[in-house]
């Protein structure tokens, strides 16, 4: 059985002056995982401890956003995971991080690896087989399409977006009094029926950005049917002398311009990418990394 639940979140009415909008955007967290006893991968191992340590850096830094969009996978699911028997333990220390940075302005979707874990704990994930529930967020500039279809499904074979689902953001993207911000875990050309999507929400023309992760590749950024599409990078990465990048990204949206700073919060500002969106048409451009990197290459999308 699909289910698609329309979340309406409104923001305090009354604002006088427009202003930027303000995101930061984190991926793949994969809280909690003590690799060191499984490392079978460079940067696995950065992902244990570590995700305790640098949680509390991103609750500081989310003070100054309007919203933070969390793209996905915030665990890991595998057997010899559930044997150590402490899942309910970091499901429970990222979502008391997760108050600290405000409920209310919090906003995720569930990756491949929330399925499994609520197969074997249940809340406060959704178990059974059925897809997790899709939502849209009202925030005053944006609407916020959280995009959950298809997760459940592990198999990179059989994966599709169900045509209930298409149905579903026809509705609340078509009718939406203002642009969206559309967020799904897995990048949509991993499903079998993927290639359609984005032709399908370049016809509604109301999508100025789509987010996804899964890939845990560097952060760029790419263009499909006229859609800016960021593809982020996992939140840890085995950075220098062993400690990891914390990898981020900063969305300032106004009415002319999207801008996107890609970053490594404890890496040195020559990693950075900084990416404008034009919203009067859609325009993708690279530029210059930050102000305090001012020889730096533009990058590309």
């Amino acid at each position: 059985m699909y289910i698609a639940a329309p979340f309406l979140f409104l923001y305090g009415a009354g604002m006088q002056e427009r202003r930027p909008t303000k995101f930061l955007v984190i991926s793949d967290i994969h809280y909690g995982i003590d690799y060191k006893s499984r490392n079978d991968s460079e940067d696995k191992h950065v992902m244990g401890g570590w995700g305790r340590t640098v949680m509390p850096t991103i609750v500081t830094h989310s003070r100054n956003f309007d919203a933070v969009l969390d793209i996905g996978d915030s665990h890991t699911a595998y057997d010899w995971i559930f044997e150590k028997g402490q899942m309910h333990r970091w499901v429970w220390e990222l979502e008391n991080f997760r108050v600290q940075m405000g409920l209310h302005k919090y906003f995720n979707v569930f990756g491949n690896h929330c399925g499994k874990i609520s197969d074997r704990i249940g809340y406060p994930f959704r178990p059974g087989s059925d897809d997790f529930c899709s939502q849209y967020v009202d925030l005053p500039e944006f609407r916020i399409v959280l995009s959950n279809a298809g997760t459940r499904q592990m198999s990179s074979v059989g994966r599709f977006i169900p045509t209930e689902h298409f149905r579903w953001l026809e509705d609340v993207i078509g009718n939406s009094p203002k642009p969206v911000i559309f967020v799904q875990h897995v990048p949509p050309d991993e499903f079998d029926n993927g290639d359609e999507l984005y032709e399908f929400l370049s016809g509604l023309e109301m999508v100025a950005l789509a987010i996804h992760g899964h890939r845990h590749d560097p952060t760029k950024m790419e263009v499909q049917h006229g859609i800016p599409v960021l593809h982020m990078q996992a939140l840890l990465k085995e950075g220098h002398a062993g400690i990891p990048d914390i990898n981020i990204a900063e969305i300032t949206a106004t009415d002319e311009e999207i801008q996107i700073l890609a970053r490594g919060l404890n890496a040195d500002c020559g990693t950075d990418k900084l990416f404008r969106i034009d919203r009067r048409d859609l325009n993708l451009t690279g530029a210059a990394p930050a102000p305090c990197c001012p020889h730096s290459e533009p990058s590309t999308p």
